[in-house]
């Protein structure tokens, strides 16, 4: 027992947890960040917090988003975690990151970064944090499940 739980139920509580946690972070070593093809984007003019998604629903943040979905594929970039992550790539994985409308991707540089990861996928699986045992099984699926126009 840990901590008067079984195995099977403290790691059920901590994938659980895991999940909460993956809502609104990535697990060490899985930001796209991380390969200096992502940004988030924002602008002075827009009203609300930055980094919510009902931001860029009105005025201004829906302006800005609108211009950005029209434009920024004429310049390279998508929108990685658009929509409902169960139904973005629902035949292939059960989870991923919900939509993130402030997140742009730049494709001719994070595309092959993907594929890339794809095949070496299990060398680059996340460890060595607290709930890595856990998370082991959801890497994949928030790596891998982005939207089909970032791939």
């Amino acid at each position: 027992p840990v901590g008067g739980k079984n195995l099977a139920a403290t790691i059920a509580d901590e994938k659980l947890r895991a999940l909460e946690i993956l809502r609104f972070s990535s697990m060490p070593g899985t930001s796209r960040h991380h390969w200096g093809t992502d940004i988030d984007l924002h602008a002075a003019e827009i009203k609300g917090p930055a980094l919510h998604n009902s931001t860029y629903k009105t005025g201004v943040g829906k302006k800005f988003y609108d211009w950005l979905v029209a434009n920024a594929p004429t310049y390279g970039f998508c929108q990685p975690y658009n929509g409902d992550p169960h139904a973005r790539n629902s035949d292939a994985y059960e989870h991923g990151y919900q939509e993130e409308r402030w997140h742009w991707s730049y494709k001719p540089l994070s595309a092959p970064y993907l594929y890339a990861y794809k095949k070496n996928i299990a060398a680059l699986k996340p460890r060595g944090y607290a709930g890595e045992k856990a998370a082991a099984d959801l890497y994949r699926d928030y790596v891998l499940n982005v939207n089909t126009a970032c791939q």
